[in-house]
This record gives C-alpha cells, structure tokens and sequence, in this order.
C-alpha cells in the first residue's frame, strides 16, 4: 500500500472549500471501560462504550471563515487525499485569530469542533 501525502488536504464547510487551509486533525474515540469480576481471575477486563469525535482545523486568514461561528452546527467534509474523505457534522466549539505584530507573519485561524452524530 502506498504512502499517502496531506498534500491533497482540504476541508469543506457545507459545499464551499476553505482556502488557506494548512491543517487539520480528526480525532476519532470510544469510550473504553474497564472492570473486574470474580470470572477475570484477578485481570482486568475492557468494554468498547459510545464513540465520538473532535477535531480542529487552521490556516492563513482571509475572511472566508466566518461560517465557523463557535456554536454552530456545520456539515465539514475533511480531504485526506484526491479521492478520500470524512463525511461530518460537527458542533463548533472555539474560532481563534492569531496576529503576530512582532514579525509580522500572516494572520492565522484556528477552528475546534466536536462531532455530532456518526462519522463516514
């Protein structure tokens, strides 16, 4: 199998690309149970609970983020290569801008999210 590069990473609110995207994270989680009874001779034992997800997205501002409103409950599709993608809705939690007055650098967003419901 090959090697994928995030080169192709793109990050979709509803049908509209975000430009000046340079990153994004998904992480996917379930809530892991541990337990002992008087069956698991002195081990512990896990059970897989519920899932769920959350996430951040960033990149060089330019005013075409405002559809990232913390709050907001938005459709994202997540790019990880030409073909591949992650299909999610997801709640906004936090939407920060970074200015660097020092040196000047370009003005930086960054987007948390958390999901709502199943991710495909």
């Amino acid at each position: 199998m090959a090697v994928g590069s995030g080169q192709y990473g793109t990050f979709h609110v509803g049908a509209s690309e975000l430009l000046e995207v340079n990153n994004w994270k998904l992480t996917r989680k379930a809530a892991i149970h541990e337990y002992a009874t008087n069956n698991t001779e002195g081990y512990k034992k896990t059970v897989a609970g519920t899932k769920s997800g959350s996430g951040s997205v960033s990149g060089i501002y330019d005013g075409q983020c405002s559809d990232l409103t913390p709050g907001d409950d938005v459709a994202v599709k997540l790019y990880y290569s030409a073909a591949g993608s992650f299909d999610i809705d997801v709640t906004v939690e936090s939407f920060d801008v970074e200015v660097d007055i020092d040196d000047g650098a370009p003005v930086s967003w960054e987007c948390s999210f958390i999901t709502d419901g199943d991710w495909s």
